[in-house]
C-alpha cells in the first residue's frame, strides 16, 4: 500500500517542522515517531514486569504504525506474523531460510502488485 496517513489531520503538527527543515511532510512524520519511539523505549526501560513490558509494546507499537503509515499498517502485521511464525515453528538450522524466501516473496508480490 501507498504510503498515506489516517486522516490529513496526521500532517497538521508537522507541517511547521516539515517546512523548517525543507522536507516533506510524510519524511517529518516519520522521524518524529522515531524520536517518539526513542523517547517512549526509555519509558519502557524502567517497566520491570515482564507482562506490562508487553502489553506496552503490543498496544503502542500497532498505534505509532497506524498513525505513521496509515492503512499500510494492514500488510506490516500480517509480514512480521508470517516472519515470526517461521523463526518460531521451523527447524533452528532451516528457519532463517525460510523466513528470507518467504519475505523475498512477500515482498515481490507487493511490490508487483504496486507497480500493476
Amino acid at each position: 500500500m501507498y504510503f498515506k496517513p489516517v486522516a490529513d489531520v496526521v500532517y497538521a503538527p508537522v507541517l511547521p517542522i516539515a517546512r523548517a527543515v525543507g522536507k516533506p511532510a510524510d519524511e517529518a512524520t516519520i522521524f518524529i515517531m522515531l524520536v517518539t519511539s526513542v523517547l517512549l523505549s526509555l519509558i519502557l526501560s524502567h517497566i520491570k514486569t515482564p507482562l506490562y513490558r508487553k502489553l506496552y509494546n503490543t498496544a503502542l507499537g500497532p498505534v505509532l504504525t497506524l498513525y505513521t503509515y496509515g492503512l499500510g499498517i494492514t500488510t506490516v502485521i500480517p509480514y512480521n506474523i508470517v516472519g515470526y511464525l517461521c523463526m518460531a515453528l521451523a527447524p533452528r538450522k532451516q528457519n532463517h531460510l525460510y523466513v528470507i524466501v518467504i519475505n523475498g516473496l512477500w515482498l515481490t508480490a507487493n511490490n508487483v502488485t504496486r507497480m500493476l
